[in-house]
This record gives C-alpha cells, structure tokens and sequence, in this order.
C-alpha cells in the first residue's frame, strides 16, 4: 500500500482514524492514522488468504520505498527527498513465511531496493543463473557493502555507522 505517503490519506470509511489522539500534532497523526490503516490492509490480506488456505504458498513482503522525516532530528528536514539523514533513508524489509523461511530473522544489514530481488530468489530458494545487480540481503557469505544515496540537497557515502554527508550545489543556492 501507499497509504503511508503525504498527505497520508486514507478512505473515507476509515477517517474515524484520524480522530484518535495520536498524541502528536498534525501531519504526523495523519501518518500514524495511515500506518494502521496500512496495517489493517495487510492484515485483511493475510485473513482472506489463510480463508483460502493459501498462507503456505505465500510469501509477504513488507518494505517502505523510504523513510518519513518530521524535522525531529534535523529541523529543516521534512520531507524524504530532501535529505539523505537516517531518518529519510533507514527503512525496513519484512519478509515472512514460516515455511519457506523458517524461524524469523533480525538482521542490521545494510541494503538497498537494488538487492530486493537478489534476496527474494534466495528466499525463494531459485537459483541464481542471471547475472543481476544487487546481492541477497540473507544469503550467506555477506559482506558489508559502501551505499551511495542522493537527495535533492545532499550526498552520501555510507559504510557501517560511518556516514560522510555533502551538499549539493543546489542546496548552496547555485
């Protein structure tokens, strides 16, 4: 779903959401409304596909395309194409099937969306013949990769918890 994404809209059967104290003031109690809309959505999903009893040949894959900043850390930083801070780019993959996966994994390794596909065919149990970009974010044999990420004002390079930041000449008014 895309529900999560300014202005954080949700159908209008659900908008009683929006009237919970989120404890926040707007637009993050909107977000927060529309991640348990989002949540909700999936959880449907998941109860019809176990109605059919398709649970088992299904593997759920859970990932924002980034991250959400309410100028919390840095106080410009509000919107996710702007900056490249953690909160802008530090994001999550939910991949989960009991059966192909077995028991959950929790891992702090750093990815991108080029390496989705890489890890899907391993989760997948496929074998590799292609020669694609990225690489299995679960495989074994994983090294920690440089990440290069751009926004509309920064630079970054990336390597472990080092990150080095530039501006863009953009940013610099030019």
């Amino acid at each position: 779903t895309v529900v999560p994404h300014h202005p954080f809209s949700v159908p209008p059967q659900h908008r009683a959401l929006y009237d919970q104290d989120w404890g926040e003031k707007l637009p993050r109690a909107r977000y927060r409304a529309s991640l348990r809309y989002a949540d909700w959505a999936l959880r449907r999903m998941y109860d019809g596909l176990a109605r059919l009893g398709a649970l088992d040949d299904t593997l759920f894959i859970v990932t924002p395309d980034h991250g959400e900043a309410f100028g919390d850390l840095h106080r410009k930083n509000s919107m996710h194409a702007e900056y490249c801070y953690e909160d802008d780019s530090h994001i999550f993959l939910l991949l989960y099937n009991p059966k192909v996966l077995g028991a959950p994994l929790v891992t702090r390794r750093l990815g991108s969306h080029i390496d989705m596909f890489p890890t899907l065919l391993e989760a997948l149990g496929v074998r590799r013949a292609l020669d694609v970009d990225g690489r299995s974010l679960i495989g074994a044999g994983w090294t920690e990769p440089t990440l290069h990420c751009f926004s509309r004002r920064q630079l970054a390079i990336r390597r472990g918890d080092l990150k080095t930041l530039r501006l863009t000449t953009a940013a610099h008014g030019a």
